[in-house]
C-alpha cells in the first residue's frame, strides 16, 4: 500500500500527464529526500511552500496548481490564500481535487460577488473534461 507522500506524488504525476498531453510545459516541485543516521526523511520543494505545478502554455494563463485530495480542500485553500495577493491577471491559482480515487475536481480562485474564493471550473471524470459554468456542467473539447 503506497505512502500519502507516494498517493500524492502519483496525483501529481497525473495532473502533470493530463496537462502536458494539453500542451502545457510543466515545472513540478519534487520532494528532496535525505538521511540522518539511519532515517531517511522527506522535505517539501513546493514552490510558495503551497504549489506543487506551474503549467505554462503559449497564449494562456500560467496555471499555479495545488494537487490534494477531496477531504484536504479546506486546509489546501487557506494555504493558497496565505502566499497573499501575489498574483496577475495572467495568472490562474488552480486546485485540483482528487475524489474517491478517481474524479478530479478543478477549482480556480477567482473574484465573485462575495470576494476572492475558490470556484469550481471543472472536472475529469473517466478521462472526459468537464467543464462548470454557473452551476451547470457542459462537455468541453
Amino acid at each position: 500500500m503506497p505512502t500519502k507522500r507516494q498517493q500524492g506524488s502519483g496525483y501529481e504525476l497525473e495532473v502533470q500527464k493530463y496537462l502536458e498531453g494539453q500542451g502545457y510545459k510543466i515545472h513540478r516541485a519534487y520532494a528532496s529526500l535525505f538521511k540522518i543516521g539511519n532515517k531517511t526523511l522527506c522535505r517539501s520543494n513546493d514552490i510558495f511552500s503551497v504549489v506543487d505545478i506551474i503549467a505554462k502554455k503559449k497564449d494562456h494563463f500560467t496555471k499555479w496548481i495545488q494537487v490534494s485530495t477531496g477531504t484536504r480542500r479546506a486546509e489546501k485553500e487557506k494555504k493558497l490564500k496565505g502566499i497573499g495577493d501575489i498574483w496577475t491577471a495572467s495568472d490562474s491559482v488552480e486546485l485540483w481535487l482528487r475524489f474517491d480515487n478517481k474524479v478530479w475536481k478543478i477549482y480556480r480562485y477567482q473574484q465573485t460577488e462575495q470576494g476572492k474564493e475558490f470556484v469550481e471550473v471543472a472536472k475529469i471524470e473517466r478521462g472526459k473534461y468537464f467543464e462548470i459554468k454557473q452551476g451547470k456542467e457542459a462537455k468541453a473539447g
